[in-house]
Formats: C-alpha cells, sequence, structure tokens
C-alpha cells in the first residue's frame, strides 16, 4: 500500500500546484490584455449611447457646421458657404412647462456677398421668446436695414405655446422617439481611446453611417408624420444617402451616453452641387438644474411684425440676382433680465 500511495501523494501535490500555476497565468494574462474580455461591443457602445441621449431631461449643449457647396458648371450662385453655432440648455422635466435659453449665430456667404443673422430665444412659463440681434445682408446697405428692420431687431417678442407643444408627448411623437431610440446609426465602430469632455470621461469610437438604417429612419418619420411616403420619395431618399458619406467619431461616456459627435459629411452627386459640411455636436451637465434668464419685458408677436424682416429679404433677393454688393448693418442690444429657476 506504501508503495502506491507515495506516487499518488506526488500525483495529487503536483496537480494542486499545477491548477493554482494556471489560474495565476490566466489572472495575469488577463491583467496584461487590459480586460478586453470585459469590454462592451464599439457598435453597441456607440448605438446604446445615441438613444440613450433621447432620455436626458437637462443638459447644456452646442452644435456648430461649416459647409461650403459648389454648384455645378455654370450654374449661379456659384458657391454658398454658411457657418452655424448653436449653443444653449435645456430642462423638459416639467412637461407641462419645459425651460430653455438658446443663442444661434449664422454667417453665410452667396459668392461674393456676406450676411450674418443673430438669433435669442427663450423659453419658460409656457412660452417662447424671440429676439433678433443681428442682420446683416450684404445686398443692402446700413441705412436700408436700419429703416427697415427697425421696429424688428432686439426687440424681445413673445409667444404663447400651441397646445401640442407642451404637455406630454403625442402619439406621433412618442412613436418618433421611440424609432430614434431604436434606430441603430453607425456601424464599423472602433475604439479609438479616452477623453474627457466637459469633466466626463470619454470613450471615443471612429464610426460609419449606417445607410439603410438612416433611410428606415427617414421613411418611419414620412409615415408618423401623416405624410406617407411614395415608392419616389424612397427612391429619392436612397438617391440622396448613397452619395453622401460621413467621416468622424462618436464619444461615449462612463453614463452611456453620446457627449460628442464630430465628422465631416460629403455630398457628390454625379450630376450636382458638391458639399462638404463639418459638424460638432457636444452635451455635457447631464441631470444638472438650468438657470433660464426671463426678459423684463417683451412685446406680443404679431405676424405683421414680420413685413419689414420679408420687405429686407425681397430687397437682398433682388439685388443678390444683380450680382451687386454692399456692406450690411449690425446691431447689438444686451437687454437687462430677470432670473427664473426650475
Amino acid at each position: 500500500m506504501i508503495l502506491f500511495y507515495i506516487p499518488l501523494k506526488r500525483y495529487f501535490i503536483t496537480q494542486f500546484f499545477m491548477k493554482k500555476i494556471l489560474v495565476t497565468l490566466l489572472i495575469i494574462t488577463v491583467a496584461i490584455s487590459g480586460c478586453n474580455l470585459f469590454k462592451r461591443d464599439p457598435k453597441k457602445a456607440v448605438n446604446e449611447g445615441v438613444s440613450n441621449l433621447s432620455e436626458v431631461i437637462k443638459m447644456s449643449y452646442s452644435f456648430t457646421i461649416n459647409g461650403v457647396i459648389n454648384a455645378a458648371a455654370g450654374e449661379k450662385p456659384a458657391k454658398t458657404t454658411f457657418a452655424l453655432d448653436v449653443s444653449g440648455k435645456s430642462d423638459s422635466k416639467d412637461k407641462e412647462s419645459p425651460i430653455g435659453d438658446m443663442t444661434v449665430k449664422m454667417n453665410f456667404g452667396i459668392d461674393d456677398q456676406k450676411n450674418a443673422a443673430e438669433l435669442l430665444l427663450k423659453m419658460l412659463d409656457k412660452k417662447v421668446f424671440l429676439n433678433l440681434t443681428k442682420l446683416e445682408l450684404g445686398a443692402l446697405n446700413s441705412e436700408e436695414v436700419k429703416t427697415q428692420m427697425g421696429s424688428v431687431l432686439n426687440t424681445w417678442w413673445s409667444m404663447a405655446g400651441e397646445d401640442n407643444f407642451f404637455g406630454e408627448l403625442t402619439k406621433e411623437q412618442a412613436n418618433m422617439k421611440e424609432s430614434f431610440k431604436e434606430t441603430q446609426f453607425f456601424t464599423n465602430a472602433s475604439e479609438e481611446g479616452e477623453e474627457e469632455i466637459n469633466g466626463v470621461k470619454t470613450t471615443r469610437y471612429r464610426v460609419e453611417l449606417d445607410k439603410e438604417a438612416m433611410k428606415k429612419f427617414l421613411m418611419d418619420i414620412a409615415r408618423l408624420s401623416s405624410n406617407q411616403p411614395t415608392p419616389e420619395d424612397e427612391i429619392a431618399i436612397q438617391d440622396s444617402l448613397k452619395d453622401l458619406e460621413f467621416s468622424g467619431g462618436v464619444w461615449v461616456g462612463e453614463d452611456d451616453i453620446l457627449h460628442r459627435v464630430k465628422g465631416t459629411v460629403m455630398t457628390a452627386p454625379k450630376d450636382g452641387a458638391v458639399g462638404s459640411f463639418d459638424i460638432d455636436y457636444k452635451a455635457w451637465d447631464y441631470g444638472e438644474d438650468v438657470l433660464v434668464t426671463a426678459p423684463e419685458s417683451s412685446k406680443e408677436f404679431n405676424p405683421l411684425a414680420l413685413l419689414p424682416v420679408l420687405g429686407a429679404f425681397s430687397s437682398f433677393s433682388q439685388e443678390a440676382d444683380t450680382g451687386t454688393s454692399t456692406s450690411g448693418a449690425a446691431i447689438d442690444n444686451p437687454l437687462g433680465s430677470k432670473q427664473v429657476k426650475k
């Protein structure tokens, strides 16, 4: 018996230590590889980040787009450029009375004509406040702009929100939101590294636009908007997407929510204008309280107040057709305000 005991004892001791060594090696291997076994699938992480953004009720954001469109040979205008800069904050916790504050700045050029506009928008107390603080049309001289726009510029206008603007989402709006959440807009995602955005640790992913998913989403939106798309509409959407390319990245935070989209959109149809658009969207301060400043005074909006605006744009259009260009006018008017917090 002793002769059998000694080899068996050695066998079990050897097996015991071999298992410990194998387990130790496995732990070291996982640690060295950066725990890749536990990393999320990039495509899933990106699209869930986009979907989760629709559930954020308090946030700050910024969006810029810089684009240039070159017309087909012989067409006018030959070149159009524009730069859009939108920034703001919003709080939709109280669906009956959401609040928000937005600044919109735009610069656009038509061939040699340079134009600019700036709009302030505030939403609170079930009202929308608008203030056109700047309008500069290169085809109009300063005196014309001041005369025609003087009664509209730098004035806060208030409008009562429509019944379907505040409150719970309508069935159509809810379905649109659900379609957005379910659509996986990006594909071929690959992780590129980590980056901090406004104090939030994020992972940066290189992505491509899923054109089939985008097509389905656009068709769904058309149907839900009571505009049943025709076969011709579907072909037009498909052709537009076929000529469109997106190159860029998506940043998803540790909170599993999208924090940034940055890239370039190119459109180059065989026959027609060629466009290039650099976009950059950022969002932060999720869940943070939003403070909105309301104007001390405002005028109730009257559609007739738009007549000077229409007159200015009519003159602008006529001058643009003749190819003339003069300097425009820019007016700024900081207004006093009171604070409203929600």
